[in-house]
């Protein structure tokens, strides 16, 4: 149903560039040979759906879309917000300590194309001086509580 309403309305705007072009031209033999470029574009455009039923009969007569992988279109969205996450968490954690840690944030992109964050971590090495402080600004900025271990010595 949707490939006959983007072929209709294809239809409508290359009618009415025609009919916009038509008053343009000026008269004569140029006029007859645009006319007739028209007529064979028009007539490509109207047979288009044709030639995709010649190509692909299954995908053509299915009303059902191809399925659409939305994590391999969001992945470069999905690291791009995991960036985001990180630098803002740095920027609260270094406020609080200068002790050195590890950021892990696990993300993934829903079918309705929303990023869903769905785990923060940070490993410290030593914990720092104010860890409930940190974990209460932490959970505040991020909506929802990142876990926080302190990496134990081997």
């Amino acid at each position: 149903m949707e490939a006959l309403k983007q072929t209709s309305l294809l239809l409508l705007y290359v009618a009415a560039a025609g009919f916009i072009y038509y008053f343009l031209l000026p008269s004569g033999r140029l006029s007859q040979t645009a006319k007739s470029v028209f007529a064979a574009f028009m007539l490509l455009c109207v047979l288009q759906p044709l030639f995709g039923l010649l190509r692909n009969p299954v995908s053509a007569v299915s009303a059902v879309p191809a399925a659409f992988d939305a994590a391999d279109y969001g992945a470069p969205y999905t690291a791009a917000a995991e960036r985001t996450v990180k630098r803002q968490i740095r920027e609260i954690v270094e406020r609080y300590t200068d002790e050195a840690y590890e950021i892990y944030v696990s993300a993934h992109i829903t079918p309705s194309l929303v990023i869903d964050i769905e785990q923060v971590r940070l490993r410290f090495r030593a914990a720092p001086p104010e860890w409930e402080t940190l974990r209460r600004e932490l959970t505040a900025a991020l909506g929802s509580a990142p876990e926080l271990e302190v990496q134990e010595d081997e």
